[in-house]
């Protein structure tokens, strides 16, 4: 009877030993996932957060660039408010305004404005609106770099060179309002 007993207490024994060792591997998963799930949380706080202070930035950039556009009074104060604001929306890029006369036939250049030496930062050589693949189509056009066989002509026989980051025309079209 004696032996049973002990058979009865050493597989108990062992049962308990068994089932404790599972329970540590549980709880170890347990705290895995927890961790886990802190981290994975984490990250998207600090995304939202980043972009909600990237959102409060250019609303606040908008505005005052909006206020300053409200006190000018003739077009060249424009033209001084966007040099001034363009490089701080995109102070990665050099940025050009061409704008065309009244006539339409030729562009003017307003302001030249970004990054790089000043001897680097060569003009767009188009001269006229009728020239410029994006006044013509009318849209924004993304090239790949100035190198690509499609990129913009007017892009790739700059005198500075080829551009070695995403070249971009831009059109857009202006109405008088009055």
């Amino acid at each position: 009877m004696r032996s049973v007993r002990d058979l009865d207490l050493q597989q108990a024994d062992t049962n308990l030993v068994g089932g404790h060792v599972v329970v540590l591997v549980v709880d170890a998963l347990a705290v895995v996932a927890a961790l886990f799930a802190a981290f994975v949380l984490g990250q998207r706080a600090r995304r939202r957060e980043q972009r909600d202070r990237t959102d409060a930035h250019r609303q606040a950039f908008d505005t005052s660039l909006q206020r300053a556009l409200e006190m000018s009074k003739a077009e060249p104060d424009v033209y001084g408010i966007v040099s001034v604001a363009l490089p701080e929306a995109v102070p990665r890029l050099q940025v050009e305004m061409l704008v065309a006369d009244s006539s339409r036939a030729h562009f003017h250049q307003t302001l030249n404005a970004g990054s790089g030496d000043t001897e680097e930062r060569s003009g767009c050589g188009v001269v006229s609106p009728l020239d410029c693949p994006a006044t013509g189509r009318g849209r924004t056009l993304v090239f790949p770099t100035s190198r690509a066989i499609d990129a913009c002509p007017y892009l790739q026989r700059r005198p500075s060179g080829a551009v070695p980051r995403p070249a971009r025309r831009s059109a857009s079209r202006a109405r008088r309002l009055g």
